[in-house]
Parts: C-alpha cells; sequence; structure tokens
C-alpha cells in the first residue's frame, strides 16, 4: 500500500496530503497574507493576489501571460537540473515554457 507523507507548507507547518479542499484554502490565504507581506516589506509597488487550482506550472504560465506579467518570481528547493526534470520540478517546467523572465531563488 502507498501513502503519502505530510506536505511541508511554507512558514506554516506540515499539512497532511488527504486534507479537505477548504483546509487547503485556508492554508492558501495564509500563505497569501504572508507573502504580500513579505514584498510590501520588500518594497514591491503592484501585488495582485490570486489563490487558484489546476496543475501548478501550467496555472502559473497561464495566468502570467493571462495578466501581462513582467517576471515570474518562484522558490525553488535546489535540486540540480537533472533532478529537477526526473522529479517534474514546477519551477523548471515554468522557466522552460514561460514568456516572460523567470526567477528562481534556491533555498
Amino acid at each position: 500500500m502507498l501513502s503519502y507523507a505530510t506536505t511541508l507548507v511554507w512558514d506554516i507547518g506540515a499539512m497532511d496530503a488527504g486534507t479537505t479542499l477548504a483546509e487547503r484554502e485556508k492554508v492558501g490565504k495564509q500563505l497569501l497574507v504572508q507573502a504580500e507581506s513579505t514584498a510590501r516589506a520588500e518594497g514591491a509597488p503592484h501585488i495582485k493576489e490570486l489563490l487558484l487550482q489546476g496543475n501548478p506550472a501550467r496555472t502559473i504560465v497561464e495566468t502570467a501571460n493571462a495578466n501581462n506579467a513582467d517576471t515570474i518570481v518562484m522558490g525553488s528547493r535546489g535540486l540540480s537540473d537533472l533532478a529537477g526534470v526526473a522529479m517534474g520540478s514546477v519551477s523548471h517546467k515554468v522557466s522552460h515554457s514561460a514568456k516572460c523572465p523567470v526567477m528562481t531563488v534556491c533555498q
């Protein structure tokens, strides 16, 4: 039997992979509040918050295109290009399919 380990969520703690949609949305909203606060503290002048569902890489690229984004800023776990490709890294997929520049911040 296969089971999933908890999914780590940035700065909020761990979340079980089997959580409900309502619970995931609540955590997503908390992440948006934290990200907006951090971006404003760093001087970001234009912030648009979106909480979306779908294939992460495809949704990020489609949303960036629809909103005429000039740059996509993403985090990465710091995997090598080979590991990123093998594991299906979202940041790797976005960086190769986005129309605008993608800035990847490695942790």
